[in-house]
């Protein structure tokens, strides 16, 4: 059977949670004998497609969509309509797409809601949504956290927009795909028995254990900085938490693709030195040299897999309720929760410090995600699902 995966990035490099679940599924099918397309947005103008996507699918289709992305979001504040309807929508990249034979061929789809209003409405009984969040509920944390600032603003305003333009995309899908337990409640209630669990998820047999901590005091924060539940959380991490840490010699390495000045900023202003590297050929040597993983997010949905990753190669984290969230992971077992800037500055300051606490929380990590949380295990989800729709699909043709 074959399968399309419609993106609104090219995933390779797999450098973001979004990239690194498509990357990551796309293979695990293709090993399970799928025939693997892939429709994507971008890059810019002229770039040359990464080689790579030769060798993980079958065929492939990257179109650069002539949008102003920022523009567009603005303008849907505006109207009150949910940004995902048009911020990657673009008409010569729709006729690409239609007149492409990999979109004919297709047995089943996989779609964002960034790519969602790419799917016309008879191919929808053969599609299945992979929101990678419960975007609705996303932007409420969002607001939450932020307040009366001008993002925090803009998210209250797309809350309602957003919730009613996923809840009708998910029941009018063949089915959806949920990250975790709880956002599946949330798709459950606008589709019962259409949801499947397929978790974010780590190869730990190709990551390098490390069984024992460094001995320097140095945290490190992976993601991409561009992304603005990344730059608050760079910006709590460095300006309210740091502040507070009392390790001697603590240092934080910041890394990630398209540092926001916001980033910068708050690393200049930073008590402790703050290392931005921005993108990097490989995250391996910084994971090696980091005694510990912070992850102070504030908002978001979804599941971390920054969180996994640093797991799976030994590494302790500390992170926030929502940087837990979805995750089955133990406070105090698996990594430590902390909310407020005191307390998670203490939590640093515990795994900066304490080596035994260090190998305790590396164990017990790496364990949770080994047993629970491999892209093998998702594959083998997801490939059941899809299955299923394709079967059902090519019943009633």
């Amino acid at each position: 059977m074959r399968v399309l995966f419609l993106t609104h990035t090219v995933p390779y490099p797999p450098v973001s949670g979004e990239r690194i679940r498509t990357w990551s599924l796309l293979r695990e099918l293709r090993e399970r004998g799928w025939s693997v397309s892939l429709f994507a947005l971008g890059p810019e103008e002229g770039a040359e497609a990464p080689a790579e996507l030769a060798e993980a699918c079958d065929d492939f289709l990257v179109a650069t969509p002539r949008v102003r992305a920022r523009a567009r979001m603005l303008a849907s504040v505006v109207r009150r309509r949910a940004f995902h309807e048009t911020m990657y929508l673009d008409a010569e990249a729709a006729e690409r797409l239609r007149a492409w034979p990999g979109l004919a061929q297709a047995d089943v789809l996989v779609a964002s809601l960034f790519t969602f209003p790419y799917v016309s409405a008879g191919l929808r009984r053969r599609t299945v949504l992979d929101p990678h969040n419960a975007e609705g509920r996303r932007l409420a944390s969002m607001a939450a956290a932020l307040g009366r600032t001008p993002r925090g603003v803009a998210a209250r305003l797309q809350v309602g927009p957003v919730t009613r333009f996923e809840a009708d995309a998910v029941r009018s899908v063949a089915r959806t795909l949920a990250v975790s337990r709880e956002e599946a409640t949330v798709f459950e209630g606008y589709a019962p028995g259409r949801v499947d669990v397929v978790p974010n998820g780590v190869d730990p047999d190709e990551r390098r254990f490390r069984p024992e901590p460094p001995a320097e005091p140095e945290m490190l924060f992976v993601g991409s900085l561009d992304y603005g539940a990344n730059v608050d959380a760079v910006r709590f991490l460095a300006g309210a938490i740091a502040p507070l840490l009392r390790t001697p010699g603590a240092r934080l390495t910041v890394v990630g693709s398209n540092p926001a000045g916001a980033v910068r900023s708050a690393a200049e202003a930073a008590p402790v030195p703050v290392d931005v590297k921005g993108h990097v050929p490989s995250v391996e040597p910084h994971f090696r040299a980091a005694r510990a993983l912070a992850v102070p997010l504030r908002f978001g949905g979804g599941t971390r897999l920054k969180i996994l990753e640093a797991l799976a190669r030994g590494v302790p984290v500390v992170t926030t309720s929502i940087g837990r969230e979805g995750l089955e992971l133990e406070d105090g077992r698996h990594l430590l929760v902390a909310d407020e800037p005191a307390d998670f500055a203490r939590a640093l300051d515990r795994v900066l410090t304490d080596d035994e606490l260090c190998r305790a929380l590396a164990a017990a990590g790496f364990a949770a995600v080994r047993e629970r949380y491999s892209w093998h295990a998702a594959g083998a989800v997801l490939h059941d699902a899809l299955t299923r729709v394709a079967t059902e699909a090519g019943s009633r043709s």
